[in-house]
């Protein structure tokens, strides 16, 4: 009974040990080797509701990212920037980058949610272009054009894109759709503008004016196939 108890005792002492050297990992974030950042994600991994083991973990992912961004490996980069907001989504310094990538690769309406989070009205014209580009007369284009406008308070543009949408859609649902969207927008329009002027002044007065997060669900549903994306590159321990 004596030794069980004394191999119990000295097992947990390893375990905290072993736990804290975990906890207080030190990462050198200027080493541009993938497999160091996998040995450090899995160590980190064993304790994933830990906040300080997030937070090292989230700098793995940004740093992982920057090395596939600098090598112009594009789908990597998405895909590990993605996997630090998951971990925390208020890292906005990302947001222009995923947007970025996005375009690059042709996801444009993936790209469009970014860029409205870090509201680069720019950026989201250079989007539509592409998509009207890429196919002129997508009633679903027109779509979230007029549903972008309604968003920044341009009700005019808005209810212009919503009718393109129903001119080119032979779809009986979906002219259903957009024209309840066009009521919408005739709906109260007065008081749509004092809401849409509150809006911008309290963006005005917020330290975080330009910067609102994008959903869970956008995090979730990614436009690529991450079943063939190996963000470390099939590495092995280096640690």
């Amino acid at each position: 009974g004596s030794i069980t108890q004394f191999l119990t005792k000295s097992l947990d002492i390893v375990k905290k040990a072993f736990e804290l050297h975990i906890k207080s990992l030190k990462i050198d974030l200027a080493i541009k080797d993938l497999p160091y950042y996998k040995q450090a994600i899995d160590y980190l991994d064993q304790h994933p509701g830990d906040a300080a083991c997030k937070e090292i973990k989230l700098k793995c992912y940004i740093s992982v990212g920057n090395i596939h961004y600098e090598n112009s490996r594009k789908q990597e980069a998405l895909v590990s920037f993605i996997e630090a907001l998951r971990i925390n989504k208020m890292q906005s310094e990302l947001y222009e980058k995923i947007g970025d990538l996005d375009y690059q690769l042709g996801c444009y309406e993936h790209a469009i949610k970014f860029f409205i989070s870090i509201d680069n009205f720019v950026k989201v014209q250079d989007c539509f272009r592409e998509m009207k580009k890429e196919n002129p007369s997508n009633p679903s284009t027109y779509e979230i054009i007029g549903d972008y406008y309604s968003l920044i308070g341009s009700y005019e543009e808005a209810r212009n894109y919503y009718h393109k949408a129903r001119s080119y859609s032979q779809d009986h649902s979906f002219k259903t759709k957009i024209l309840k969207k066009i009521a919408d927008v005739f709906t109260d329009h007065a008081q749509k503008l004092t809401t849409k002027a509150d809006e911008y002044n309290a963006k005005a007065a917020s330290d975080n004016f330009n910067f609102q997060p994008v959903s869970d669900e956008d995090l979730q549903s990614l436009p690529l196939d991450q079943s063939n994306i190996d963000i470390m590159g099939g590495v092995t321990d280096s640690l």
